[in-house]
């Protein structure tokens, strides 16, 4: 009780301080980014924040601890720039109402320190219930915002920009010592509507070769330049599955790269691995001399960076050298539980001169892991391996079980090194149960409160909306019920069965091109998501599992659609569940 009003207390100061320090902001007139008088010039990046997660008390203490990741973090690196890569708001745990509001809770860390920042969105940010073009705006709302969108259009996504950074004693109309390149790789919903490509759109690529172009014609050079974005491209995948190996690659590698384009097919329908949707991308950057690094999240559990030299797996396509590199998962919101932190990218002005930069990792605990020089050796260059360290929150939750023993075969049911994740979703789904029906309630006070405002017959307003919540409130039961039953069996029945074939080749191949299933599923996003579309009609259940879940469901009147619709709704949930791993957990034989 006493924490709860501490943090309330502390999130109340933060609100009256928000209302003083938000009028009459202009970012417009920002100085511009320039080196320091040392000729150096250095970012901190925090990748994956997840604020918002939970609802419940853990919520605003998972907040609260990664906003005091951040701030110790710059406090130790003091860095010039603070990019924020991704994933800032999971979208999915919010409402309309109140989606961009963690935004001053996020940026608290740089307007606390009078710093400045930029941002990329990632998949989670775009959501039914949050708008990339509103996130923007509430940014700007606070004083050393950077964060631009100068790609229109509704496919573009929103952070499309770049940022010029110059000498120390520019004092007007200077050549840029460097640019940085903003890119937002989309993914999750579009704002009120369905599935989004998860990848940088062709108009985006397009505005980045013409302004490249165009910046090369202006100061007739090749300007040095950096990128950002929060999912990964295929690259980085098939550099992964030709070994990151610790000393020549060092950072944390614990889970199977989920590239741009993952779980889409070539004419945006979902039900492939992959259609080489994010390879303009690449061309436009292996084409444009002088990108030295591509920096993204989106994979919590990896670290690592990668020079892309030459062609690499099943790519016709060589790199040129640019280094393809991940943050460090930021917060404490989101799936996993590595160690927090972020990645630090150190540039000089010599070292531009041969396209080299330094970088390393500061954790929350205050260590350096992971530093490095980002020259033409690297991948060939020995460093100090990074340990893989966990950290925790300090009070136990449902969010956050203390894993159990697991059985080995429960491995190889699922494809998954962690088989602690199927107990991780029953929690959810239990979470999930209880959300609903405080939805449920909410929605019928709110007919209620109709009934008095409205006298025109409010309950033709109402009723499909309540039916609707019911409705997923008997379904997330059901499916919270068919969890415990698989559970049972697999810890009881499976254990005694030998698994003579992979799991790739029994699920009838691996959700992307070169990996295996996800070893660590998203977060409750999967269950909130699921609400937005009527999912759970379509998911295929083994015949084990059919049981008790097919009995409910043969008890309900399935609703009325057309073909058209009910086809469009099973290539969003698809897409979804192929993104999000959930298709393997409720039937790994199952394929899409």
């Amino acid at each position: 009780m006493l924490r709860s009003l501490a943090l309330t207390s502390f999130l109340a100061g933060q609100s009256l301080r928000a209302a003083a320090q938000r009028d009459q902001v202009d970012n417009s007139n920002l100085d511009p980014l320039k080196f320091k008088s040392d000729g150096t010039f250095q970012i901190s990046v925090f990748s994956d924040l997840h604020f918002a997660e939970d609802a419940s008390s853990i919520g605003p203490e998972k907040d609260a601890r990664t906003v005091k990741v951040m701030g110790d973090v710059i406090d130790a690196e003091l860095p010039d720039l603070v990019v924020l890569n991704g994933d800032l708001i999971n979208g999915e745990s919010t409402f309309i109402h109140n989606s961009t509001v963690y935004i001053d809770q996020i940026v608290s860390p740089m307007v606390d320190r009078n710093m400045t920042w930029a941002s990329t969105y990632g998949n989670h940010d775009h959501n039914r219930n949050l708008n990339g073009t509103a996130m923007l705006e509430r940014e700007h709302t606070w004083p050393g915002s950077r964060t631009d969108s100068m790609v229109q259009g509704s496919d573009a996504g929103t952070t499309n920009y770049y940022l010029p950074v110059y000498a120390s004693n520019c004092s007007s109309n200077c050549t840029p010592e460097l640019i940085l390149w903003f890119f937002d790789s989309r993914g999750g919903f579009y704002y009120q509507g369905g599935a989004q490509p998860n990848w940088v759109d062709k108009s985006v690529v397009e505005w980045f070769n013409e302004t490249n172009a165009d910046l090369r014609e202006e100061y007739g050079k090749n300007i040095p330049s950096l990128a950002f974005v929060h999912i990964p491209v295929y690259a980085s995948l098939m550099l992964q599955n030709n070994g990151v190996d610790e000393n020549y690659h060092p950072g944390i590698n614990d889970e199977t790269v989920i590239q741009q384009g993952a779980g889409w097919c070539a004419d945006k329908k979902g039900g492939c691995d992959y259609s080489d949707q994010d390879l303009p991308l690449m061309q436009a950057l292996v084409a444009t001399p002088g990108v030295i690094g591509l920096f993204s999240g989106h994979d919590h559990a990896n670290s690592w960076c990668y020079k892309w030299e030459d062609k690499v797996g099943d790519m016709d396509l060589a790199g040129n050298g640019i280094n393809l590199c991940y943050g460090q998962h930021t917060g404490y919101g989101g799936y996993g539980d590595w160690i927090r932190g972020g990645r630090q990218i150190v540039v000089t002005q010599e070292g531009l001169e041969n396209l080299e930069i330094d970088s390393h990792i500061r954790l929350e605990s205050d260590e350096v892991v992971g530093r490095i020089s980002l020259n033409s050796t690297y991948n060939t260059d020995a460093y100090a391996a990074t340990p893989n360290q966990k950290t925790f929150l300090s009070i136990a939750s449902s969010s956050t079980p203390t894993p159990s023993t697991r059985p080995v075969s429960l491995a190889a049911r699922f494809g998954l090194h962690n088989a602690f994740n199927v107990v991780e979703h029953y929690y959810k789904a239990h979470k999930l149960v209880e959300r609903v029906e405080d939805w449920a309630k909410e929605v019928s006070i709110a007919t209620e409160e109709m009934k008095f405002g409205e006298p025109t017959n409010p309950e033709a307003k109402m009723p499909r909306i309540i039916n609707i919540l019911l409705e997923k409130h008997e379904e997330a039961r059901a499916i919270m019920d068919l969890i415990e039953e698989q559970l049972l069996k697999l810890n009881y029945e499976i254990p005694q069965k030998e698994v003579t074939e992979s799991p790739s080749s029994k699920h009838g191949g691996s959700r992307h091109r070169g990996g295996s299933n996800r070893e660590y599923l998203t977060d409750d996003s999967e269950a909130q998501g699921l609400l937005s579309k009527e999912i759970w009609p379509y998911i295929p259940l083994g015949s084990d599992s059919e049981d008790s879940f097919t009995k409910k469901k043969k008890k309900k009147k399935r609703s009325k659609r057309s073909k058209t619709e009910e086809e469009k709704n099973r290539h969003i949930n698809k897409v979804f569940m192929r993104e999000n791993g959930i298709l393997p957990l409720l039937d790994p034989s199952a394929q899409l």
